[in-house]
């Protein structure tokens, strides 16, 4: 699985997902900062990767016609310290939901992991 993360995603959640040896690249490694949305679809889109991010605007693809997108994960914790976040994300890639992650928009939280089925 291939990832693009963010620039809102943590350091220490890209060094985990490297660590699980995940393909990880980061909007702040290329320094690419305030990027808007959809450049940020297009290059997770030409290199298949799947969009991690704390961001809800990602969710407004829902509503739109935007072309194929390998992924996206919506991190939506109330805790935003590291750690919690990347225990959310770990049940997320290690659970029953994995296979799902791919076309999808998954908004994962402490009590609650919700995906829509947008690209099939």
């Amino acid at each position: 699985m291939k990832f693009l993360t963010d620039e809102n995603i943590s350091k220490l959640i890209l060094n985990r997902l490297r660590e699980f040896g995940f393909d990880v690249k980061d909007i702040k490694e290329d320094k690419n900062y305030g990027m808007d949305d959809l450049s940020i679809m297009d290059i997770a889109k030409s290199e298949g990767r799947i969009i991690l991010t704390h961001d809800k605007d990602f969710g407004q693809i829902l509503k739109s016609p935007y072309p194929k997108y390998k992924g996206i994960i919506i991190l939506r914790c109330r805790n935003q310290n590291p750690i919690n976040v990347m225990s959310v994300l770990e049940k997320l890639l290690f659970s029953k939901f994995r296979d799902l992650i791919t076309e999808s928009i998954i908004v994962a939280s402490e009590t609650r992991i919700t995906v829509y089925r947008t690209n099939v």
